[in-house]
């Protein structure tokens, strides 16, 4: 069977990146975690969020899906369109695709000679990476993975690979603020990285960065270059759709309302598309096709142009993180309209 997922060339990777990236088994999980186990979810209990260093929290908004850690595969789920796939075998790679096929494989760090996964909870494994260190993907109700990295101590390793094969991405590129996007050579969004972060036991920032090398992108966690409260939560937080959620509600007298919320990665392209060529084609064309994949009734001409007008007129809403579109606006292309009624025309 052909592998779907193939890896960007050298040097379509050398020059689209500078410093980045990387950054769900129907049996529930049962029983009693194990000691390690414990110590991971109170190291990653900890966290706290902080916008102003792009730390989410990881035990936020975990999905409630059956996870185990018997058989070859931890967690297979489909949420919010998008189907994920955990390995127990940390030497299996760990894959999310969207509802367009498009996706990545992520292949973890020192996956040959980690122990198998650990159960922490639902939605959460653990793979001791036997130094110091333990690599926890963490599923996530709208489809996102954050694959936290737990490192316990100042003898644990400062650089993680994570290698990873995609299926349609063409085109890698780094925003100003570490960020990752890669997008097919038609302008479709195949998955994108929040800018990484690292954090100690006390709340305190740890410097971290990512680098490039060969098929690989590493984090590097400078644990070392200061005094921290041990353990350390780092990680790449991965995604592959724009929109966290999409609903419909009825107005009564056939009118209704499309609500399409956006995910953090849908958020961070809106608010940089300015300054990212190819963010407004993967606002306009991928988160598009992505609402109406989610909520069919989306799909008439009056509710593109609503679409098309949040997505280019963002900030004339205050970037609001809902985009509402309604059945009952009359159509026009005139974006003097669109922008002097706020895309209520």
């Amino acid at each position: 069977m052909t592998n779907p997922y193939r890896r960007p060339s050298k040097a379509i990777l050398a020059t689209a990146l500078s410093a980045a990236i990387l950054m769900a088994a129907t049996p529930a999980y049962a029983g009693t975690p194990e000691p390690e186990g414990v110590g991971i979810a109170e190291a990653l209990d900890q966290v706290v969020p902080d916008q102003e260093f792009n730390v989410i929290a990881v035990l936020d908004d975990v999905a409630d899906i059956p996870t185990d850690s018997t058989g070859s595969t931890a967690v297979e789920a489909e949420l919010n369109g998008v189907e994920i796939t955990v390995p127990v075998d940390p030497a299996d790679a760990l894959t999310v695709e969207g509802a367009d096929g498009l996706g990545v494989a992520v292949d973890l760090p020192f996956s040959s000679t980690a122990e198998h996964a650990d159960v922490v909870d639902t939605g959460i494994v653990a793979y001791d990476n036997g130094n110091g260190s333990t690599t926890v993907p963490a599923v996530k109700e709208d489809g996102s993975v954050q694959i936290a990295t737990v490192i316990e101590d100042s003898g644990a390793p400062t650089s993680y690979d994570y290698g990873f094969e995609t299926n349609g991405a063409t085109n890698i590129s780094v925003l100003d603020d570490g960020s990752v996007i890669a997008v097919s050579a038609t302008g479709e969004l195949v998955f994108g990285l929040l800018a990484p972060w690292a954090q100690d036991a006390d709340g305190q920032p740890v410097p971290t960065r990512f680098e490039i090398e060969d098929d690989a992108i590493v984090q590097i966690v400078d644990h070392t270059s200061q005094d921290v409260a041990y353990p350390v939560v780092a990680d790449p937080y991965l995604f592959v759709d724009l929109f966290s959620k999409v609903t419909k509600t009825n107005k009564g007298s056939g009118k209704f309302v499309i609500s399409a919320k956006l995910s953090a990665w849908g958020q961070l392209i809106e608010r940089t598309w300015v300054v990212l060529p190819s963010g407004l084609g993967v606002m306009v064309g991928t988160g598009w096709a992505e609402v109406v994949s989610k909520q069919p009734s989306a799909n008439t001409t009056v509710m593109l142009q609503q679409h098309q007008c949040h997505a280019l007129y963002g900030w004339t809403l205050g970037y609001k993180d809902t985009w509402d579109y309604e059945s009952w606006r009359s159509s026009t292309w005139n974006v003097a309209t669109w922008t002097k009624k706020l895309c209520n025309w």
